[in-house]
C-alpha cells in the first residue's frame, strides 16, 4: 500500500477529509494508474460524500485500492471527488493505515465507465506476462543476460498484445497515466 501514497503526494496537498461511500452508491467511473508493484484503482461514486469536510462541494464519494499481481486487491482509503470545468477530477482520499490525506488530480480521460470493455481471455494472460516480465527487464541490471533476455522478452509480448487490439496509451501520456487501451482508441 505505500505505492499509492507515492502517487497521491506528487501533485498537492489535501482539500478535505477522506469520505465513506454509502452502500447504495452507484459506481460511475474508474481509472487503472500503473505503479510500482500493481496498479493504483480509484472508483468514483454518484453518491454524496458523506464526511462533513466534503459537503457543500458537490463532492461525490471515491474508493482507492491497490492491485497487486500477487495479493490481489488491497484497499487503501477513501474519500471524495470533483469535477471541474477544466476536464480535470480533484480526488481526495484518506489512507485506511495512517489516515493522511492526499490529493491526486487526473485528467478525465483517464476515467471509464466501469463496464467499458476490459482484456479477456488471451488478452489479459499476455498483458499479465508483459506485466510481469516488464518488473524484470526494469529491475535488473542492464549488463546481465537474464535481464536482456527479459526485455526481448517483453517487446515480443507487446507485439502479441497488440495482435490483440490492444495498446499502451494514449501516446501523448506521460507513463504513469498510461493504461491499457483498445488500439483504435489511442
Amino acid at each position: 500500500m505505500k505505492y499509492i501514497s507515492k502517487i497521491l503526494f506528487l501533485t498537492g496537498t489535501a482539500l478535505c477529509l477522506g469520505s465513506p461511500v454509502s452502500a447504495s452508491a452507484g459506481e460511475i467511473s474508474v481509472a487503472k494508474i500503473p505503479i510500482s508493484g500493481g496498479m493504483a484503482v480509484f472508483r468514483l461514486f454518484d453518491d454524496p460524500a458523506l464526511l462533513p469536510e466534503c459537503r457543500g462541494r458537490g463532492a461525490g464519494g471515491v474508493i482507492a485500492d491497490v492491485e497487486h499481481p500477487t495479493k490481489g486487491t488491497v484497499g487503501f482509503g477513501t474519500g471524495c471527488w470533483t469535477a471541474g470545468v477544466d476536464g480535470y477530477i480533484r480526488l481526495t482520499v484518506k489512507s485506511f493505515d495512517h489516515g493522511r490525506v492526499s490529493e491526486l488530480t487526473l485528467h478525465n480521460s483517464k476515467f471509464i465507465d466501469p463496464i467499458q470493455e476490459m482484456p479477456t481471455g488471451r488478452a489479459k494472460a499476455l498483458i499479465n506476462r508483459v506485466d510481469r516480465l516488464a518488473g524484470q527487464c526494469r529491475g535488473g541490471s542492464g549488463d546481465n543476460p537474464k535481464t536482456v533476455e527479459a526485455c526481448g522478452k517483453m517487446d515480443a509480448a507487446m507485439d502479441q498484445v497488440r495482435q490483440e487490439g490492444w495498446c499502451w496509451g494514449p501516446d501523448d501520456a506521460f507513463g504513469f497515466e498510461k493504461r491499457w487501451l483498445r488500439c483504435h482508441s489511442r
